[in-house]
């Protein structure tokens, strides 16, 4: 986009239009600049690196040339906010089908259990999934019922999901088989340390929700093929999208006019700023402009994720969960070059964040060898280690008052991303959420002296 002497934008041959600045070109960035673009705004989407998504990328294997996500994502149909955004860019046909939530339990060994609702709807079948967990005698089947009823009550829920399971005397099986690998998929945080509010708000709204809001979507395309529509998006209404183009620090007028100076020393003025960016760049570029907002000491929890290149496809399910493993979680993706491409997902991954990614990769093809024995070495034609070591806040019960709600002391700047208060985990859903009620906010503040 061409700018004027003063470092506005141009709109040449229309009448002015308010002026928004959004750095970051991640999930909150996209959702507050299409935002803020359908209440009337002409945006700006600055974005560091070369390509979309943020912390929630995808890389191009130099090996195959396959786009992989740096993370494995997976919908439920109750993200609204996330599949309006795509359904607006008019990528969500990209998505897949929503299905009913069904995956394989896998062990060392080759055992194998469903967890499947037996076409019951919603939160039926939901229960009977549960009713059937394995290696569960009759009393304990209850304790676990009785548990989720709990969770769904909300009374007196306080401390870590361990805690809470200890009080409702939870099974070993279950805590296996069901209570840990879903905390560890939805929240990113250990039984021992997640916030069980937060694991109850996972399953109300989730799971225990709706019959469509409780479906699974495992996207048949990369995050950033989802995204990418973005940049043409915003051309077609007077907006634009700069990649490789680092924020150094903001500019503030007394006037309220808000701006950013670039790394190359360029600076561009707007009647508004957000910020959707990581809590660690959003607390130097606040510093930088002198807004006193101390943001919290956060702790992360990473996601490691190894993808491995099959020369047969003999997975059982699409999803499956590897009980007993450092790996939770494996996926099957389609492949250009191979059977299938399968995603090995570790989430609170401390021990093998420490690791080289020669040993991460070891690991993941033993795992995945036990627990599908009718695989062998030779199958596995290619490997590749991917590792986000901030993927998410550690969601811990002292957080919930430590998020912030986005609001700052200058009206015309607000904070954007899945780590604010969004009353959700850090999630894609999190973040098109806190976009969007940033879009809110500047707009209601400064709607009375925007330009008509």
């Amino acid at each position: 986009m061409e700018t004027a002497r003063s470092g506005n934008f141009v709109h040449a041959g229309r009448a002015p239009m308010p002026e928004a600045i959004v750095v970051g070109a991640g999930v909150a960035g996209i959702s507050a600049a299409l935002h803020l673009t359908q209440r009337g705004w002409r945006v700006v989407l600055l974005e560091a690196q070369h390509r979309i998504g943020g912390r929630a990328a995808s890389l191009p294997d130099p090996h195959t040339g396959e786009l992989l996500d740096t993370g494995q994502h997976v919908l439920l149909g109750n993200y609204r906010e996330l599949l309006a955004l795509l359904c607006e860019l008019g990528s969500a046909e990209l998505l897949g089908p929503a299905a009913p939530l069904r995956f394989a339990l896998c062990r060392s060994g080759g055992e194998r259990h469903w967890f499947e609702p037996a076409r019951l709807p919603g939160r039926l079948g939901f229960l009977y999934a549960l009713w059937r967990l394995p290696r569960l005698r009759w009393s304990e089947r209850l304790r676990v019922l009785s548990a989720v009823a709990a969770l769904l009550s909300g009374a007196a829920l306080r401390g870590t999901v361990e805690q809470f399971l200890r009080r409702f005397r939870q099974p070993i099986p279950a805590v296996e088989s069901f209570w840990e690998p879903l905390t560890l998929a939805t929240l990113n945080t250990t039984c021992a340390e997640a916030d069980v509010r937060m694991l109850a708000v996972v399953l109300r709204r989730g799971f225990l929700g709706s019959a469509a809001g409780a479906r699974l979507i495992i996207p048949n395309a990369p995050l950033q093929a989802l995204l990418e529509p973005v940049g043409q998006w915003l051309q077609q209404r007077g907006g634009i999208l700069l990649l490789g183009t680092r924020v150094k620090r903001l500019l503030l007028e007394q006037s309220r006019r808000v701006g950013v100076e670039l790394e190359e020393g360029k600076q561009l003025w707007a009647n508004a700023l957000v910020l959707a960016v990581p809590p660690w760049s959003a607390q130097r570029l606040l510093q930088s402009a002198g807004l006193s907002a101390e943001l919290p000491e956060f702790a992360y929890s990473p996601i490691v994720t190894v993808y491995l290149w099959l020369r047969r496809a003999v997975l059982p399910a699409r999803m499956c969960a590897l009980l007993g493993t450092l790996f939770q979680w494996v996926f099957v993706h389609p492949s250009t070059v191979a059977a299938c491409r399968v995603a090995l997902v570790c989430s609170a991954a401390d021990t093998l964040a420490e690791l080289p990614h020669t040993a991460i990769a070891e690991r993941a093809r033993e795992e995945l060898l036990s627990a599908f024995p009718e695989l062998s070495a030779a199958d596995i034609l290619h490997q590749r280690v991917l590792m986000e070591r901030r993927a998410t806040l550690r969601l811990r019960p002292e957080l919930a008052r430590l998020r912030p709600s986005g609001r700052l002391p200058h009206p015309a700047v607000v904070l954007a991303g899945d780590w604010l208060q969004t009353g959700l985990p850090c999630t894609l859903e999190g973040a098109a959420r806190s976009g969007r009620r940033a879009a809110e906010w500047l707009h209601r503040e400064l709607a009375e002296r925007l330009p008509r």
